[in-house]
């Protein structure tokens, strides 16, 4: 059941994301790479379970109970998480802002950035102490950031916060759900001083089928084939993609093949409720999760449709990043005076060569607090279970790939859990603000089995492409390199050597929700690892491409490849490190596009006239610069003074009308002539003014827009608005330049006397 809250404000309202910008802004509100403002999730779940406590406090309310709490926000230690999914709250449209600041930046460039968003939509408080004297308390000043209750177009600010609430849940749990709800009027910090008051609405969309998706992919080969589905990850929100070694501050910057099946089995499980406890004993769920015939695939960065893959251990960096060494052809040591170094955490597409670009995956850092039981004191004090904590990040709008493989027939039934929208949830603390994400399926196809030839004293080497965990005969596991070797190649063994190795390991662990308990440790050698392998035997042997070895498999552990070194030779310059991934081309700018933006969307149609109005006031100044440049400059027949004073009048202007008023009470006035031909230098007909008037208006503005066809999409106080800016602009730079030219003839004059 998918609906979405609607949070309109009737104050200003202050989020706090926990950050600070240096000594300007104490308390920063949370906005996204785009500059626009949003609500965190978290906090909007926060407040309805706190209105969900008090309503099953109140006497008088008997229809739900602490059950339906329990259902709706899960308790701590539980095995599932609550019935309730909340997003994050954005502004109405927000998923396509990217597109559109891309499109004005592209268009007005230096006049146009996407922090103006940011600005446009918040403020700056400012606030002191005072203490018992009446005094101000020393160091009390802070600077807090609030967004705005009104846009610039004067219409309320609203934001929509999507929702979900798990199938079948009882009508006293929804019930429950919208009467906290109802009865949600504040949110955020400073409430008692004005700010955060709030007005929210739920609205369920229309009936949805959680039936299984259909998939005539069976039809296109034998149900049994061995083979392999590559899936497509883009995450909708930030993704917490688990802690390594217990330290919430070190994530997987790739998506673990366990997390895509716990999410697959989640899914199972929802639609087959019946079986409650019992679904290691159902024949389908032991087949898809249990039985290791299916292996999950880590999912790794993708960039430009390229699945980019870790960069091998053999791969060495200089430090001035000019040159790159392999260690696997190489055959000197890398000169020392080059501090060469493997680039750790980066990603590279295919085959690592000098033209390949390496990226990381983005990362964030986010703050959060849980409040302590007496709920009187809104802020963690370290004591009664609250206290401040951060979360690290997958950041949202990234794309991951993975591959699962397994017979055609489980890979169809793993693509029919997953419903039409492909929206799944995964990771950690996925209920609220995290975690949501859309998968997309590509083609299955059939898994051909392909080898090398290794011939005698020949070399080959084998990529470790995700974390391995080798056994002994015994069972026992080992990170010792020799124990993979065995496993890998029982027969052969013996007449393989290990010339070189460049690995690293690692604990691997996890836990099981189920059991409430972490997982078995065990050593692992390292994804990225690479090992070059001497054939000593007495004839050529014959090496598969792909192995899988090790224990757990079916999460995407133990996935090795073989490959023939002379494939991976680097040329000798550096590779290329973009600095933001995300970064795409220049948008193609059509004045269709431009007004589809600035007509249909009320926060980007501000800063268009903004920008355009910074467009209008450059040209204006450049234009009295190359009058002043010339020999004979065009010198106005006006003082400094009237110049400050026409400035004044427009400045107060609020539209074209008041403005040909303030014109009209000068008709009598000397100066009045000279004025008007200063302002419109083509006026014949100086009686005119209003006819005058909005010509220049129409020539000024439209001079200053990326197309012409765009004025129509402008009001008339968005046109003068423009045009004023330019005139104030003109006749300052006039003004000035009229003093210098006095003071110059003053001081002329004292050096001729």
């Amino acid at each position: 059941m998918r609906g979405t809250l609607q949070i309109c404000l009737k104050s200003d309202l202050c989020v706090g994301s926990g950050d600070r910008m240096d000594t300007v802004i104490d308390t920063e509100v949370c906005f996204d790479p785009n500059g626009l403002p949003y609500l965190p999730a978290r906090r909007i779940k926060g407040i309805l379970r706190e209105n969900a406590t008090d309503l099953l406090s109140a006497a008088f309310c008997d229809k739900y109970n602490q059950g339906d709490f329990e259902c709706l926000f899960g308790e701590p230690g539980q095995a599932y998480s609550g019935a309730l999914y909340c997003d994050n709250a954005y502004i109405e449209d927000h998923e396509n802002y990217g597109d559109y600041v891309s499109q004005l930046e592209s268009v007005f460039e230096r006049h146009f950035h996407r922090s103006y968003l940011l600005r446009d939509m918040t403020s700056i408080r400012r606030q002191t102490a005072v203490g018992d004297d009446g005094v101000v308390r020393p160091q009390s000043l802070r600077s807090v950031r609030v967004i705005n209750q009104y846009l610039a177009s004067g219409e309320e600010n609203v934001f929509f916060a999507a929702i979900e609430l798990a199938p079948n849940v009882s009508e006293s749990t929804k019930s429950l759900f919208e009467d906290a709800v109802a009865v949600m009027r504040h949110l955020g910090t400073n409430r008692t001083r004005g700010l955060g008051e709030v007005q929210v609405s739920c609205r369920w969309h229309s009936d949805e089928t959680y039936s299984e998706k259909r998939n005539s992919d069976t039809a296109l080969g034998n149900e049994y084939d061995s083979c392999e589905m590559r899936y497509i990850l883009r995450l909708l929100a930030p993704l917490i993609t688990g802690e390594m070694g217990g330290a919430a501050s070190d994530i997987h910057d790739y998506i673990p093949g366990s997390m895509i099946l716990g999410c697959f089995a989640g899914a199972w499980l929802r639609n087959h409720r019946d079986v409650g406890n019992h679904a290691h004993e159902d024949e389908q769920f032991r087949d898809l999760f249990l039985s290791q015939s299916v292996s999950f695939g880590n999912a790794q960065i993708v960039r430009d449709g390229i699945p980019y893959v870790r960069i091998p251990q053999n791969i060495l960096r200089s430090k001035d990043k000019t040159s790159i060494y392999n260690g696997l052809t190489a055959s000197d040591d890398p000169r020392p005076e080059m501090k060469y170094k493997h680039p750790k955490g980066y990603f590279a597409g295919g085959i690592i060569r000098s033209d390949s670009e390496i990226v990381l995956p983005q990362q964030k850092i986010y703050q959060h607090h849980s409040r302590p039981d007496n709920r009187a004191v809104g802020h963690a004090t370290g004591k009664d279970g609250s206290k401040y904590f951060q979360y690290k990040a997958l950041e949202k709008d990234q794309v991951f790939s993975g591959t699962i493989r397994g017979s055609r027939k489980e890979l169809n039934r793993l693509q029919s859990l997953i419903d039409e929208s492909g929206e799944i949830h995964i990771g950690r603390s996925k209920s609220a603000q995290y975690g949501r994400a859309r998968i997309t399926f590509e083609e299955i196809t059939v898994r051909k089995a392909e080898h090398l030839t290794i011939k005698k004293g020949q070399n080959f080497a084998i990529y470790i492409d995700s974390d391995t965990i080798p056994r002994r005969s015994s069972g026992q596991p080992s990170s010792d390199p020799r124990v993979l070797l065995n496993e890998l190649f029982p027969d052969q063994a013996k007449k393989l050597r290990i010339v070189s190795t460049w690995l690293s390991t690692r604990v691997c662990s996890g836990y099981k929700s189920h059991w409430r308990l972490p997982l078995p440790q065990y050593p692992a050698i390292e994804q990225s690892s690479v090992l070059l392998i001497q054939n000593l035997s007495d004839a050529s042997i014959s090496v598969a491409k792909e192995i899988v070895a090790g224990l757990r498999q079916s999460e995407g552990y133990g996935r090795i490849s073989t490959r023939d070194p002379a494939e991976d030779i680097p040329e000798p310059d550096g590779l290329k490190e973009r600095s933001n991934p995300s970064d795409k081309s220049k948008p193609v700018v059509t004045a269709e596009r431009l007004e589809f933006i600035i007509s249909k969307n009320r926060v980007l149609k501000n800063l268009f006239v903004d920008s355009v109005e910074a467009v209008a006031i450059e040209q204006a100044r450049e234009a009295v610069a190359i009058d002043q440049a010339r020999e004979t400059k065009p010198t106005p027949d006006v003082s400094a003074n009237t110049l400050s004073y026409i400035r004044t009048g427009i400045i107060r202007s609020r539209k074209a009308e008041d403005f040909g008023k303030w014109l009209s009470v000068k008709k009598n006035a000397d100066s009045y002539q000279r004025i008007i031909h200063l302002l419109f230098e083509d006026a014949r007909d100086a009686h005119n003014v209003s006819t005058i008037l909005s010509f220049q208006q129409e020539t000024i503005v439209k001079k200053s827009l990326p197309d012409p066809s765009l004025f129509q999409c402008l009001s008339d106080e968005d046109i003068f608005r423009v045009y004023r800016a330019a005139t104030v602009a003109r006749l300052t730079a006039l003004r000035e330049s009229i003093r210098m030219e006095n003071n110059d003839k003053v001081r002329q004059t004292e050096v001729n006397g």
